[in-house]
């Protein structure tokens, strides 16, 4: 499988989010398995998984996917409530 990486940063409301899923849907109609994930739930996966002694099987899942996209579009939001909790 080939692999590359892509990283899209830009100022908030420029598209990215829908640019991100429009190349998954793209991907998946050329048969391609997908993962579309946002930041602080990958993140919270991932801890679960360490939590539950299962953290390498989750990474050989995450890994074994054509095309893994992490948006950070919720982040922001996410942050400032935890900020605010501090």
């Amino acid at each position: 499988m080939k692999t590359s990486r892509t990283t899209a940063f830009r100022i908030g409301g420029t598209g990215k989010s829908h640019l991100a899923q429009a190349i998954g849907q793209a991907s998946i109609l050329q048969g391609n398995k997908v993962l579309y994930r946002q930041t602080h739930i990958l993140l919270e996966e991932v801890g679960e998984a360490t939590l539950e002694g299962q953290h390498k099987q989750y990474m050989e899942s995450i890994s074994s996917v054509a095309l893994l996209i992490i948006d950070e579009s919720a982040c922001v939001s996410y942050r400032r409530r935890i900020c605010r909790r501090s």
